[in-house]
């Protein structure tokens, strides 16, 4: 004869001390001194194995709602589902949706090309990304990320018309729907045709001056009212051709003053990070006499343009910038814009194209074969080259100060 148990009520519940409470159909309430456990005993469908399942506390459970989730997993076991099966189911899906949406498809990016790329490369192309992409996209599944929704997001950026913004964050995001791809994540996206759906405004070339405004350049800078230090800077950065964060970057111990070189370590030069090389500026006596300046403003510091706060830093890398456009070059003249001036100035002077390339770090132009094979840093063309380029610049006004 079957036995009957009788339902559970609320005050059963709340004057029960220890023990196990049953409701009937495989409902127990589990009594502890400290806790109240909801569990469903059943008999494994297809084994026929007696288990159970943990539905829920009391009284965060109710008893209503207990056996409402014993209704739910009694019609799972009449279609021979097992309920532990089934949440487990129901727990890899959800944990499938979390791993598959934009933004964690792109942190797995970011761990893949952070090895390729360069520290401060990752920040820019992320920073862009949390900017104008993840407020609106970070937590959609990747399926949904198609070229007509890319378009749509990027139009606020489009309307101010920062179409390089446009065409970087979609480069980045080209790159981590690729590599969702290439891990089994989606089967295939279309977001590389996002890119057609925009108007490009032409990359503005870095502003630079002839030969024959350099003397006028160069009296303004020299009578400028700018801090000595920033002086020394904007002709440093003139004189040695590097980019402006080489410049400031320069410490005491990379400036070989016997052989007149300043060594600049691969990991400070531009370039992927398997492809950097370490680069040597050959120092005129003009760009040694600025080192010998820059003494005096040192304070001890490593680096030969110490930050004017002090601190284990150097200078900023727009400090030249701002010193050109307050004295009335924005738009005509920058930092970077001095490379340029060099490029054309020493290529019109007859000087060997490959040289002029290594002055400024470049790679050798060619073809693939040639840029593979030719190794030579043209050390020893580049050093007549800069005396040159020293010397010039002292005929067009510069004077130690």
């Amino acid at each position: 004869m079957a036995i009957i148990i009788k339902p559970l009520s609320n005050l059963d519940i709340k004057n029960a001390k220890n023990g196990r409470l049953r409701d009937g159909e495989g409902l127990v309430l589990d009594i502890t001194p400290n806790s109240k456990t909801w569990r469903l005993i059943y008999d494994k469908p297809i084994t026929k194995k007696r288990t159970s399942i943990t539905l829920g506390h009391y009284p965060t459970m109710s008893l209503k709602q207990a056996r409402e989730k014993r209704a739910e997993y009694k019609q799972l076991l009449i279609e021979k589902i097992d309920p532990k099966e089934y949440l487990l189911g129901i727990q890899q899906r959800i944990s499938d949706n979390i791993e598959r949406t934009f933004y964690n498809a792109a942190l797995k990016w970011k761990a893949f090309k952070t090895t390729q790329v360069t520290e401060k490369t990752m920040k820019q192309d992320w920073r862009r990304l949390e900017n104008h992409i993840f407020p609106t996209l970070a937590n959609l599944p990747l399926e949904r990320i198609n070229s007509k929704l890319l378009v749509d997001t990027l139009q606020k950026v489009y309307r101010k018309q920062q179409t390089s913004v446009i065409e970087k964050v979609l480069r980045t995001i080209e790159g981590i729907m690729d590599h969702a791809e290439n891990s089994g994540l989606i089967e295939m996206h279309n977001c590389h045709k996002a890119k057609k759906a925009f108007h490009y405004k032409p990359a503005d070339n870095n502003p630079t001056i002839s030969d024959e405004q350099l003397p006028e350049f160069i009296y303004r800078m020299q009578t400028a009212n700018i801090k000595p230090q920033t002086r020394h800077l904007i002709f440093w950065n003139l004189l040695t051709g590097v980019r402006p964060a080489e410049a400031v970057s320069a410490e005491w111990s990379e400036i070989d003053w016997e052989n007149r070189l300043w060594h600049i370590p691969k990991e400070k030069m531009k370039g992927s990070r398997y492809k950097k090389r370490d680069h040597i500026v050959p120092l005129s006596p003009q760009a040694i006499n600025i080192l010998q300046q820059m003494r005096a403003f040192s304070r001890r510091s490593n680096y030969v343009f110490p930050h004017f706060k002090g601190g284990s830093r150097p200078m900023c890398s727009e400090t030249v910038n701002r010193a050109m456009k307050s004295n009335g070059y924005k738009g005509i003249f920058t930092s970077h814009g001095m490379r340029a001036l060099i490029s054309t100035h020493l290529n019109s002077q007859g000087f060997d194209p490959d040289a002029i390339e290594a002055v400024l770090a470049h790679t050798i132009k060619g073809n693939r074969v040639r840029k593979v094979y030719n190794r030579h840093n043209y050390l020893p063309e580049r050093i007549p080259i800069m005396n040159y380029w020293g010397n010039f610049i002292e005929k067009c006004g510069w004077k130690s100060q």
